[in-house]
């Protein structure tokens, strides 16, 4: 399922970056208009056949307090750990994230189609590799796996340092 929804995000975002390359000579802002336009339709047709799927009918539960609820799972020593590694690597890369894209599109200068394969190669080697993550992840357990992807996520930004105009 997973593997469908990447590839069809990946035909989606090639053909919006090069539909946005259409307009950009021209008139950039309906292009993006349209697209954004074209999302909300999608979105709300999603919505529509979201809300035609049954739901299985739910048991009831005993009803807990909602402080109880909230704080049991903090409780548990490894839980507080994970979180921080969680938090700690959500903050690093939430730092740079934003400034991705007005980098590639002010000063690298990229057009919208490259920046769209960019994006769509980085979901087919997410794709591809997702087994082997799982894999070793059973093989080594998880915790190594997320401080090793911890750790590329961590100098990631760095390649952006030596990113310019002619070489990107």
């Amino acid at each position: 399922q997973q593997s469908i929804i990447a590839a069809v995000g990946l035909v989606v975002s090639l053909a919006a970056g090069a539909y946005l390359d259409l307009f950009e000579a021209t008139d950039p802002q309906m292009g993006f208009t349209s697209l954004f336009i074209i999302a909300v339709v999608f979105g709300m047709v999603a919505i529509f056949v979201w809300s035609r799927i049954p739901e299985p009918p739910s048991q009831r539960m005993a009803l807990q307090p909602a402080k109880v609820l909230l704080t049991l799972p903090f409780k548990h020593r490894q839980f507080r750990t994970f979180m921080m590694l969680v938090s700690v690597r959500g903050m690093l890369a939430m730092v740079a994230a934003p400034f991705f894209a007005v980098y590639m599109l002010q000063t690298l200068m990229i057009p919208y189609s490259e920046i769209a394969l960019s994006a769509a190669l980085q979901i087919l080697v997410r794709v591809a590799f997702n087994p082997l993550w799982g894999y070793l992840g059973d093989k080594f357990g998880y915790r190594p796996v997320l401080l090793i992807c911890s750790a590329g996520l961590a100098v990631f930004p760095l390649g952006w340092v030596f990113g310019t105009h002619e070489n990107y």
